[in-house]
């Protein structure tokens, strides 16, 4: 056999032996696959098929690897990476977090953006358009994470419907359930015909797809893909390329490499003459067309890349400047010409041309402060920076610039790469949503009612300024704190509690709830979401503290006036009217001083909170301007406040033991009856120096109010009491005038008819001396019973009530009374004892006199069986009345008889001339005029002192 013929068979016999040889090491490779046409997808017959799995499939030829591909969702396939389930993840992108339990081939296998879709007959055009939409993701995608991302920067918040994979997220918007879906540039423009959708221009998140591995499991599959991608991708004769033009429509050209037909006879003859000479010929020709192809190659790649990058970047929607190391520009889109409204510049030294200020601080940009210019020269990335332009046409806009170096494999850098987005329209959006979030934050806290809005598992995500008074807390402690641990301290419901109730009924619970001293009214509404889940709840606290204490107050008064009605204690009503005032003003004393009978003094009524001493000190202090609070409120008829009594000058007696008992205070009210005369006052003690609150002072009115019904009322029942007793001592009088009128009155007319029938005898006998005895001894009955009647008519008209009060001076009255008893008083001596003036008092002067006239005809008749008759008469003004008195040195009177002389018809001396009602009549005058008649002798012999006191305020 001839050496030409040998060789081929060689040839193919050392491939098959190197084929066999390398079956007995075949490697089963698991590879994950998910539904991402055309990268990689499994048709209606179960075959894969892709852009993926073709190079999987010609790596595993060479490799003499065998596939088992194992279909599932993304996040299926994520999920089995992790587990090591499988030892290769196709078309996946790179995130910090799939770091952690995955490996991913160092070469780029391609470039992808993201992109959302719609229907043609929505009106989506930019990222704003999608808040509050229903947008679907791929669950788990780079896509999705970004887009998230992209929106939170931009404050939109759309719905998000996770699902499986990108046909359903297409399919989605096909059935109406959403109205935009994200999904990778290239699954956009291979499907969005076949569902019938349209691209809403909004592309962002340039990424690279890779190989994925487990992590520390896949390191030899990695490096060998890693060097087949990098063969193919510089190889246009590839698989690689073969494949890109199948799938994704991208157009190769293959170099046209042909020998001359010239040379295979010479090369054929010198093959059989000389092997080595063919061997080594044949290992020329194969270095050099292995060389000249990929030359070509990569000439031809280098082509198709710079097409295939400018049709990406001129139909990208943000400007793009890409610039070499000295800052040239080499390559710039209609998008960034549109913003600027001009071609760019030539180079980054012209950037001190353009007009620029940073959009947070207004400040201008300089040449430097670019971040194009930054990157070349510090190599670092200048990312999403605020700026705000003014384009050619003066217009002015806000772009978001972002600039980044580029390196070469030695890491050094050969240009820079600058985007810059016109979002002009989206910080209007942007600002206006802000403006309205704020103007909604600022609604929310002007409410005064504590708000609170809480998610699923009862955390707060919103509360408003109110809530944060009432839980006292600073705001960074309650945001995700859950609500019933602020409120109650503690993070589980109780079996009671407002959320359990509504998270258990689905509909509005309400409570009450108690803290820190104040009262509240809480309301639970349940949220829903779309699907009719609980997914969270509306808190509200209303403060009801004041309607709740109105309402404990209401009850404490209606007990007090219980206690008024059936006629409790006067000490047990007013302890508990005072303890009301303890109760309902914080850290404060209460003290309630009555008015003594005669009104010029105090009277301890109730202090349960003050120490014993303190009713030991304001007993019968007496009512003055400047008597501590108490005396001075009751003296003025007016509130007095001493808001310091360390320093108040009328505090001075009781200021040491109010001191000891830390209080620093005073508010006194006086509690004045309908003629505005004072009954009592009402004084609260506080603790700490100050005024009284005006919640506190309508406190203290109200208990003045209930203690003037109260006084008043046991003044009308003391009156009446004593009007009982008056009536009772009137039928004790009308007994004796009922005795008196039997008898007194029977002896006049037994003389006068016992006279009568002597008068006829002697008229019979013509006896004229006897008649005219009859007649004077009838005439002399007559006047008896004539002056008895009179002073009974005068006595009982002493019972009825004044004539309409008058100005009435005293002196002029004492002295007409003498000028009517002038008679009376011949052959006494008389003293008068008058000051120069005296104060006007109202009243009857008519019955005054008459009262004082009966006091000066008793002393005359008294006083005359002594050797030298002598009469006093004076008045004079004392402790706001006017005393006046009558004084004889007659026959006196013994004490034991000093109150019942002024009974009616009552006469110590039976023979001498009266009739006993004089000193009755003169009383009963004197105490219609709210005055008081009373004698003070020492005893027989000694004479005596009638005394008249008249209050000066009378009327």
């Amino acid at each position: 056999m001839r050496l030409f013929q040998v060789f081929p068979i060689a040839l193919i016999l050392t491939v098959f032996l190197y084929a066999f040889a390398a079956d007995a090491r075949t490697l089963e490779v698991r590879v994950g696959i998910y539904q991402n046409p055309p990268l990689v997808f499994q048709d209606e017959a179960g075959v894969v098929q892709g852009f993926y799995p073709d190079l999987l499939r010609a790596a595993a030829a060479a490799e003499d690897w065998s596939l088992t591909f194992v279909p599932g969702t993304f996040s299926e396939g994520l999920e089995r990476l992790r587990r090591g389930e499988i030892d290769l993840m196709t078309a996946i992108a790179i995130l910090e977090e799939r770091k952690t339990f995955i490996d991913f081939s160092r070469q780029n296998v391609l470039t992808m953006w993201s992109e959302v879709l719609s229907s043609p007959d929505r009106e989506i055009h930019s990222l704003v358009d999608l808040d509050g939409k229903r947008v679907a993701v791929m669950s788990g995608d780079n896509n999705a994470a970004s887009f998230v991302a992209l929106c939170r920067e931009f404050g939109v918040v759309p719905q998000l419907l996770e699902l499986e994979d990108f046909s359903d997220v297409l399919q989605s918007i096909v059935d109406g359930k959403t109205e935009a879906g994200v999904v990778s540039k290239l699954f956009a423009a291979t499907q969005r015909q076949r569902f019938g959708l349209t691209s809403t221009g909004i592309i962002f998140n340039p990424f690279s797809l890779h190989f994925a591995a487990p992590k520390g499991l896949g390191g030899g599959v990695l490096e060998v893909l890693d060097r087949h991608l990098y063969n193919w991708q510089n190889n246009d004769a590839s698989v690689y390329y073969e494949s890109l033009e199948l799938w994704l429509g991208f157009a190769r050209k293959s170099p046209s490499l042909q020998l001359p037909t010239w040379l295979y006879p010479l090369v054929f003859g010198l093959t059989v003459s000389l092997l080595a000479g063919v061997a080594w010929v044949v290992t020329l020709r194969r270095k050099v067309r292995h060389a000249t192809a990929e030359i070509a190659a990569r000439e031809l790649l280098t082509l198709a890349r710079k097409n295939l990058l400018q049709q990406i970047v001129d139909n990208m929607p943000v400007g793009i400047w890409l610039s070499d190391a000295d800052g040239n520009l080499q390559l710039e889109n209609p998008a960034g010409q549109k913003i600027w409204g001009r071609k760019g510049l030539e180079s980054a030294d012209h950037f001190d041309e353009m007009r620029a200020w940073w959009a947070d601080s207004g400040k201008p940009l300089a040449k430097d402060d670019w971040g194009l210019v930054r990157a070349l020269r510090d190599g670092q990335a200048c990312l999403e920076e605020r700026i705000e332009i003014e384009a050619v046409d003066g217009q002015r806009k806000i772009i978001l610039a972002s600039a980044v170096p580029l390196y070469d494999d030695q890491g050094r850098i050969t240009g820079g790469l600058e985007i810059e987005q016109d979002i002009t329209e989206h910080r209007r959006d942007e600002l206006a949503v802000a403006d309205l979030a704020r103007t909604w934050q600022e609604t929310f806290n002007a409410v005064s009612d504590a708000i609170v809005i809480l998610d699923g598992e009862s955390r707060i995500v919103q509360y408003n300024r109110a809530f944060e008074a009432l839980v006292g807390q600073q705001p960074a402690d309650i945001l995700g704190q859950v609500c019933c641990e602020l409120i109650h301290g503690t993070g589980e419901m109780t079996t009671d509690c407002v959320l359990k109730r509504m998270q258990e009924s689905g509909k509005s619970e309400t409570m009450t709830l108690q803290k820190d001293n104040r009262w509240w009214a809480v309301r639970v509404d349940p949220l829903f979401d779309e699907a009719g889940y609980l997914s969270g709840a509306i808190q509200v606290f209303t403060d009801i503290t004041q309607s709740k204490e109105f309402g404990m107050l209401l009850s404490d008064e209606r007990q007090a006036l219980e206690m008024v009605a059936t006629g409790a204690l006067l000490n047990e009503t007013l302890d508990k009217i005072a303890l009301n005032m303890e109760v309902h003003i914080q850290a404060a004393f209460c003290s309630i001083l009555l008015i003594s009978d005669d009104g010029t003094s105090l009277r301890h009524g109730s202090s349960p909170g003050l120490p014993p001493e303190y009713r030991q000190i304001v007993e019968g202090v007496a009512i003055g301007p400047e008597v501590d609070s108490s005396g001075t409120a009751a003296y003025l008829r007016e509130m007095v406040i001493a808001t310091d009594i360390t320093s108040d000058k009328r505090w001075e007696a009781l200021r040491v033991l109010l001191l000891s008992h830390g209080v620093r205070a005073s508010w006194s009210l006086p509690v004045l009856d309908a003629a505005g005369e004072p009954l009592a006052v009402l004084t609260i003690y506080c603790r700490e120096p100050r005024a009284p609150l005006a919640k506190e002072l309508e406190l203290a009115e109200r208990g003045v109010h209930l203690l003037q019904v109260f006084l008043e009322r046991r003044k009308r029942e003391q009156e009446r009491q004593e009007l009982i007793t008056l009536l009772e001592q009137r039928n004790v009088e009308l007994e004796q005038f009922t005795y008196t009128v039997s008898h007194d009155l029977k002896t006049p007319l037994v003389t006068i008819g016992g006279f009568v029938g002597q008068l006829r005898e002697d008229l019979k006998s013509g006896n004229e001396d006897c008649v005219a005895i009859d007649l004077d001894f009838i005439e002399s009955a007559v006047k008896t019973m004539s002056n008895l009647l009179a002073n009974l008519l005068n006595l009982a008209r002493t019972g009825r009530a004044i004539s309409e009060p008058q100005p009435v001076d005293l002196k002029h009255v004492v002295t007409l009374s003498l000028d009517f008893v002038s008679g009376d008083l011949s052959g006494i001596v008389v003293q008068q004892n008058f000051p120069d003036e005296l104060p006007i008092i109202h009243g009857d002067p008519e019955r005054l006199r008459e009262a004082l006239q009966n006091l000066l005809e008793n002393a005359a008749k008294f006083c005359r069986e002594v050797e030298t008759p002598e009469i006093q008469v004076g008045c004079r003004v004392e402790d706001e009345q006017i005393l006046c008195w009558v004084s004889d040195n007659g026959i006196g009177i013994a004490p034991k008889y000093h109150t019942k002389i002024f009974d009616l018809f009552e006469k110590l001396d039976a023979s001498r001339v009266g009739t006993g009602i004089g000193l009755a009549v003169s009383r009963r005058i004197v105490e219609i005029h709210g005055g008081r008649l009373w004698v003070e002798s020492e005893g027989l012999g000694k004479g005596s002192t009638f005394f008249v006191a008249l209050p000066i305020r009378q009327g």
